[in-house]
Parts: C-alpha cells; sequence; structure tokens
C-alpha cells in the first residue's frame, strides 16, 4: 500500500500539469514569449506540436546591431549587410503570418533596428485588418524615400483598438493622409512626422469618434494641433528634450467633453485651448525640462509667463503632478506670482515628481549599510517620508 503511494506521489511531481492546460491558456502563456521562441515549443511533445500553428499572439523582433557594428564594416558592406537582414526579417514575419492564414489573430508587434519598407508596413496592416487583430504595433527605423500610407481597410476596422505605430531614435517615419480611425480606441504614435505637404490637416485626428486614448511622443507637427474629439479620456503629449525635433505645433485646441487625463512634458510651455473640458478634467502630469539658469530676466519673464497661462488652462483639474524642474521654473520669478490666485480653483491633491533614476546613485551611496534609517526630511517642506 505504502509503495503504491510512493509511485502515486512520484507521478504526480513528474506530472506535465502545463500541457493539461487548455489551449487558450497555452496561447495565453505563448503571447509572453517572442514568436522565434513560441515556434520552438512545437519541438516539446506530442501536445504542443500544434499549439502555436493555432496561436493568435505574434511578437517579431529584431536587433540587427547584435550581428554587425557600422564603425567596424565599410559603408558599402555595412548596407549590403543591412538590406540583407531587412529582407530576411520580412520574408520571415510574411511566413509565419500566412502560415495561419486560416485563424483570426489578437496581437501583432514588430520591432527591430531596420529600417523595413513602407509597402511591407501597409501590408502588415492589411493582414491584421483581415484577421481580426484587436492591437497593432509596429516599432521600427523609417526608409526617408517614402512615406507610409495607411490601407484604407484600417480605417473602417471594427475589431482594431489599439495601434502603436513609431520610428526609432534617429528616424520619424512620414505618414500620408489623414487619420479617420472609425472604431479604434488607442492610438499612440512614436517619432512621426506629420506633414502639410503630405495632406495633413490640424483636425487630424477629428474623425477617430471612439477614440479614448491619444499619445504623440517625439513626433514633429508642422502646424497647430486642432480636433474634435467626442471619446477622448487621455491625451498625453512628449517632446523629449534629449530629440532635436525639427517642428512642434504653435497651440493645441482639443474638443474633448470627457478628457480627464493630460500629460505634458517638453522643453517649454505650449499654448493649449480646452473648450470643453471644463468639468471633466480630473488629473494633470507637467514637467518643462529646459533650464532658465543661463537665461536673462526678461527670458526668464516671457517663459514663466507661458508657464502660468498654461497651468491656467488647466484650471478645473483636481490632481495635479508637476516635476521638479517646473516648479523651479515658477519659482524663479516670484514677483510674477505675487498677488495671483492660484491657477487650480478645484485642487484635491499635489504630488511633485523628480527623477528619482538620476538621483538613485547619491541615494544608495547615503543609505548605503544604513539599516536603521526611518524617515526622509525633505528640507524646507517638512514632508517626512517613513521606511
Amino acid at each position: 500500500m505504502e509503495q503504491k503511494k510512493l509511485c502515486l506521489s512520484i507521478n504526480a511531481r513528474n506530472m506535465d500539469r502545463i500541457s493539461s492546460l487548455p489551449d487558450c491558456i497555452l496561447h495565453q502563456i505563448l503571447s509572453f514569449l517572442e514568436t522565434k521562441n513560441a515556434v520552438q515549443t512545437s519541438t516539446l511533445s506530442k501536445r504542443w506540436q500544434n499549439v502555436f500553428d493555432t496561436t493568435s499572439y505574434f511578437n517579431f523582433s529584431y536587433n540587427f546591431c547584435e550581428f554587425a557594428d557600422p564603425l567596424q564594416l565599410p559603408a558599402a558592406a555595412f548596407n549590403e549587410l543591412f538590406d540583407g537582414h531587412k529582407d530576411g526579417f520580412q520574408k520571415c514575419i510574411f511566413k509565419v503570418l500566412h502560415a495561419q492564414n486560416g485563424y483570426d489573430c489578437k496581437k501583432i508587434i514588430i520591432r527591430c533596428d531596420l529600417k523595413l519598407d513602407s509597402s511591407f508596413m501597409s501590408e502588415v496592416m492589411e493582414y491584421a485588418v483581415k484577421h481580426k487583430a484587436q492591437e497593432l504595433e509596429i516599432m521600427t527605423f523609417s526608409d526617408n524615400q517614402d512615406s507610409l500610407k495607411f490601407p484604407m481597410s484600417i480605417y473602417t476596422c471594427k475589431t482594431l483598438e489599439k495601434l502603436k505605430l513609431g520610428g526609432d531614435q534617429y528616424d520619424c517615419i512620414y505618414v500620408s493622409k489623414s487619420m479617420g480611425f472609425q472604431f479604434l480606441k488607442e492610438l499612440r504614435f512614436y517619432r512621426l512626422f506629420f506633414d502639410t505637404y503630405y495632406g495633413f490637416s490640424e483636425d487630424i485626428f477629428s474623425h477617430c469618434p471612439c477614440l479614448e486614448l491619444l499619445s504623440l511622443v517625439a513626433c514633429c507637427l508642422d502646424s497647430s494641433l486642432e480636433s474634435w474629439v467626442p471619446s477622448l479620456k487621455t491625451f498625453e503629449l512628449i517632446f523629449p528634450l534629449s530629440e532635436k525635433l525639427s517642428s512642434r505645433p504653435s497651440f493645441i485646441r482639443i474638443y474633448a467633453p470627457l478628457l480627464s487625463y493630460i500629460k505634458y512634458e517638453g522643453p517649454d510651455p505650449m499654448d493649449f485651448v480646452l473648450p470643453d473640458s471644463a468639468s471633466s478634467l480630473e488629473e494633470i502630469d507637467i514637467d518643462i525640462q529646459d533650464d532658465l539658469s543661463d537665461k536673462e530676466d526678461f527670458r526668464k519673464k516671457f517663459f514663466t509667463e507661458r508657464l502660468i497661462d498654461m497651468l491656467r488652462s488647466f484650471h478645473n483639474a483636481k490632481s495635479v503632478i508637476i516635476s521638479l524642474n517646473t516648479l523651479k521654473i515658477l519659482s524663479s520669478m516670484p514677483s510674477l506670482l505675487r498677488g495671483q490666485e492660484s491657477p487650480f480653483a478645484n485642487l484635491k491633491n499635489i504630488q511633485l515628481k523628480t527623477s528619482w533614476s538620476k538621483l538613485a546613485p547619491g541615494w544608495s551611496f547615503l543609505l548605503k549599510n544604513s539599516p536603521n534609517v526611518r524617515a526622509l526630511i525633505q528640507g524646507d517642506l517638512n514632508r517626512v517620508t517613513r521606511f
């Protein structure tokens, strides 16, 4: 009897519990893997042979810098190698996707440091529409010889809810035609170039009636941005100080009656006009990154006045997150602040945000081998953080 219990115990320990899970759970597990690793699971056992063949999640990534250093090769040889890797990566993606032709997909992710062809990117979008994808992400270098053209089918796709599209650190993807996504809920653009030369107008997002989140990071816009977005709840506009963008909008005018959250990061204040968001705005997150220490007083005054005007445009915000540098700018001209009311009449809480990653080495040094530390007191603010 005891021997039988021992055998059952050993069998229980050796049991492959993961393989006994239903396909839908296994597909969810595969969704956390890159596709090149997910494919390899088909060799694990008979149970896994056909699991990937019916997956709905695809995550393609490629790092060309692992294979070649542009500083170690002549330009001609590097470009030839680069084009070869690009063509191979594109063919591999098509081969995998078309092998799943009989099934719908939920998510497609493509991330690489290759200059993918704009025609290839358009074909991937068409595949996503045809196979009822819910999420699509393409992050790549751009090929500046041609602009990206969205296929007409993507504008009326009823299943696609999230679209993330962008270039890498050194390139902006040129996009042609206006946005007209009828059913999209989340739209995130990184380092895209919106140019009136390609037919863009100021109201480029006005034809997105279901859009709830709009995020523009390091995007070049050569005109003002003025759009009516009735379902918009979250708006993010970020211009990193580290990237010298060729153009930024002169002002932002958003008609969004449901807008509740705004995040803005940039080297200087932006002119915001929010006609329909007076009662809905709940939270703002502001980070002005420029350093005024080396500027003349009249420039400091003009800069600070613009910042005050921008904060007044968010006057109904109930929660404010503000960076340490933004607070420094406000404090640089105390004469401008005297006698003025706070721009926030409904303020309930305010949070001072600082770049803790930059301060981490200093904190680590000070707190090293100090197990008895119980509180952090922040100077004149008399703020105590207890550990």
